[in-house]
């Protein structure tokens, strides 16, 4: 092709769909899933790994979990955890997932899913590696992945928030009615980690930007009571909106509990 006949906006436009198609392929590259890889037993004999496997169901739906933890890790560096999700309707494979080495890198790793579960979904955590996921299970066992690990569920029962668990600020939610995400962002400038319910509405406590804040004009209002900075899900809009919260407003019994709930860094990591 002669570039030169090409009027520059045409031409601006060929160079940023060149970009982005590379950008795509070098980002899906990066985040890809790795190359399924089935479960061989003998592949992992006892005195060096420890083979936890888990089941459970959703109305006619088995949900299997199989995870390898390499008690030798720090002798020999070669993988950490291991895991298979195996997602069966009527005794045949629908959906799998493989995840071929989840380091827990200070943090916690592996999968996991609380006792308590919604009516038509079945929820698992998974961490490691600086990229925590939310994988919701529905009825016809098919796996919806979105970031997060930690989770917590909407009062009317319907909408699924999930918290990145990452060196990332993340936050995705799930709308379990019409089996589709909401709202999707793992790059957010702050962290929206700790959640409130309180007046009708779902924030969470910008605590970087109140750091940044000048204190004399933007952390008090003219009558001097200081002001959280706050993110607010807008359910119409299917956004966050940052709001200013008085001080004495805040209610403590208003924190939402996020699962799975994990006490100990050494209660999640592979074991």
């Amino acid at each position: 092709m002669n570039y030169s006949i090409l009027e520059p906006s045409k031409f601006e436009r060929l160079l940023k769909s060149v970009f982005s198609a590379l950008f795509f392929v070098l980002f899906s590259t990066l985040h890809a899933q790795p190359l399924y890889k089935e479960y061989v037993e003998r592949e992992y004999p006892e005195d060096i790994y420890h083979t936890q496997i888990s089941k459970s169901t959703l109305k006619n739906v088995e949900i299997k979990i199989i995870e390898i933890f390499n008690k030798k890790y720090f002798e020999n560096k070669k993988l950490y955890c291991r895991a298979w999700l195996i997602i069966l309707k009527h005794d045949s494979v629908i959906s799998r997932m493989y995840f071929d080495n989840m380091a827990a890198d200070g943090g916690c790793s592996g999968l996991y899913w609380p006792k308590s579960q919604p009516a038509n979904y079945f929820i698992v955590s998974k961490f490691g590696d600086y990229d925590g996921r939310t994988l919701l299970i529905d009825t016809n066992a098919l796996i919806h992945d979105i970031p997060g690990g930690r989770f917590f569920i909407s009062r009317d029962s319907r909408f699924v928030f999930s918290v990145y668990d990452s060196d990332r600020n993340g936050f995705a939610v799930f709308d379990m009615r019409l089996c589709k995400t909401a709202y999707l962002n793992d790059s957010l400038p702050t962290p929206v980690a700790q959640w409130y319910f309180q007046g009708g509405k779902y924030f969470s406590i910008d605590e970087e930007a109140d750091d940044e804040a000048d204190e004399e004009s933007e952390s008090f209002n003219p009558n001097g009571l200081m002001q959280f900075t706050i993110q607010t899900f807008d359910f119409a809009k299917r956004s966050l909106k940052q709001e200013k919260l008085p001080f004495e407003n805040l209610k403590e019994e208003s924190k939402i509990k996020l699962f799975p709930e994990i006490k100990n860094i050494t209660d999640c990591q592979c074991k």
